[in-house]
């Protein structure tokens, strides 16, 4: 099984970074609906515009899902 852990629950972010296994994808607000396989390495999560203010989570694989504003 895969673990899964909430890390915000209807807060807002500016963007997410995300390793996928076809490169870094950058989530903004308004994107379009994706469902995309999570490779080794670090979501990034910015609550602010600056790239300097991130929250880092490690990941080793998963699925990650973004629909109507929504991150999963």
């Amino acid at each position: 099984s895969t673990p899964s852990n909430v890390i915000y629950e209807n807060e807002e972010v500016e963007k997410i970074s995300l390793p996928t296994l076809t490169g870094i994808n950058i989530i903004l607000a308004n994107h379009e609906p994706i469902i995309a396989t999570l490779g080794a390495g670090q979501i990034l999560i910015y609550k602010t515009s600056s790239d300097k203010d991130c929250q880092k989570i490690i990941v080793d694989g998963g699925v990650f899902k973004f629909l109507d504003n929504n991150a999963e």
